[in-house]
């Protein structure tokens, strides 16, 4: 009953907009658009930066990046500090990620982390490649309240996994740690979902993500297949460029402005504000560093000055000066601004940047 008139209500309600003016259409979706990206909506807190794989798609673990970002972990005090302010004082972010560049597993005190985190955010996702993922800690994970996990797993072979996800000898991990083979990794997945059934567990949402490019292209709809017998959902994921690192922006005259400095938040392990989730200094330069908050609120980051600045660089289409790590980079196109109406919405995301902090 309930459902047959909720169905009428939405019919009722395509009916109603396809009859609107197409001007006040527009105006509609711009308004709608721009009102979610007033404030950010995401957060991504890196829990560290270490990795024990080189993923050919990554550009976070080579050596060009390593040798300005080294491999670091987050205070624990810092971590728990920042989810306290997101749930406080910005409830507009919905959603929150205990990931950036690295293995969160890999932090000794990821367990507690997902524990505070959990308990005060509604909506925590932990990304991991489930090579650490041993009884132990998948016990300890079912153990918190944390909504929702993903595994990384590129391919549905063995061919493809290793061709995909590799641990170079240079890694600071080889030899040390688990297998990270494609045996290793489903044995482990499928041990987390056979103890999430034995605990009882009945809140984590298990997803799993692939990327979509030339090594598993002829695997996707199998994979799909496979794992959504198994899981909750499965995300494919287009190639990131990682501001230009992995494959570099041509000319575009249809370019605009990247949402990304407006729809998230990124810290760094070290407490640094950076622009958005795929960052990368291959240059030393520190441009992307927009704000140190291991001394200041969130609230001030969001005002700072250089996070004001690159919003501005973004809707001018002038990135060389302040962020010529976007210049080369392909994943504006992630969130696509609508054609129609879309000078509202700049002037909308001009409002946003304003004047920098004093």
């Amino acid at each position: 009953m309930l459902e047959a008139l909720q169905g009428k209500v939405r019919t009722l309600k395509r009916l109603a907009w396809s009859r609107l003016p197409v001007a006040l259409q527009e105006a509609y979706a711009s308004h709608r658009f721009a009102d979610r990206y007033r404030q950010p909506n995401t957060a991504y807190l890196e829990t560290t930066s270490a990795c024990n794989l080189n993923c050919v798609m990554c550009a976070a673990q080579r050596p060009a990046t390593k040798r300005f970002k080294p491999s670091g972990f987050m205070d624990v005090a810092l971590f728990r500090r920042l989810v306290d302010e997101i749930v406080d004082a910005h409830p507009g972010i919905t959603s929150l990620y205990l990931h950036k560049d690295g293995e969160p597993l890999l932090h000794p005190r990821i367990v507690p982390m997902i524990e505070h985190a959990a308990a005060r955010h509604r909506d925590v996702t932990l990304v991991t490649n489930a090579t650490l993922l041993d009884d132990e800690l998948s016990r300890a994970i079912l153990a918190t309240p944390l909504q929702r996990i993903r595994f990384s797993v590129d391919g549905l072979t063995r061919a493809t996994f290793e061709r995909v996800r590799v641990q170079l000898p240079g890694n600071e991990y080889a030899g040390s740690g688990p297998p990270v083979g494609f045996e290793a990794v489903m044995r482990n997945i499928d041990r987390f979902l056979e103890l999430r059934q034995q605990s009882g567990n009945r809140t984590i949402e298990v997803g799993l993500r692939t990327t979509d490019f030339r090594p598993t292209s002829g695997e996707l709809d199998a994979y799909r297949a496979y794992w959504l017998k198994r899981v909750e959902y499965v995300d494919v994921a287009h190639l990131i460029s990682w501001t230009g690192e992995v494959g570099r922006e041509k000319d575009d005259p249809d370019r605009h402005a990247c949402m990304a400095p407006w729809a998230m938040v990124v810290v760094s392990w070290d407490g640094k504000l950076v622009p958005c989730c795929t960052y990368v200094d291959t240059s030393g330069a520190g441009q992307g560093n927009l704000f140190d908050l291991r001394t200041a609120s969130l609230a001030s980051a969001l005002r700072a000055e250089r996070r004001r600045a690159l919003m501005k660089a973004h809707l001018d289409g002038d990135l060389d000066e302040v962020a010529p790590y976007c210049v080369g980079c392909r994943d504006w196109r992630s969130i696509p601004i609508p054609l129609r109406g879309r000078d509202r919405v700049l002037r909308r995301l001009g409002a946003v940047a304003g004047p920098a902090a004093p």
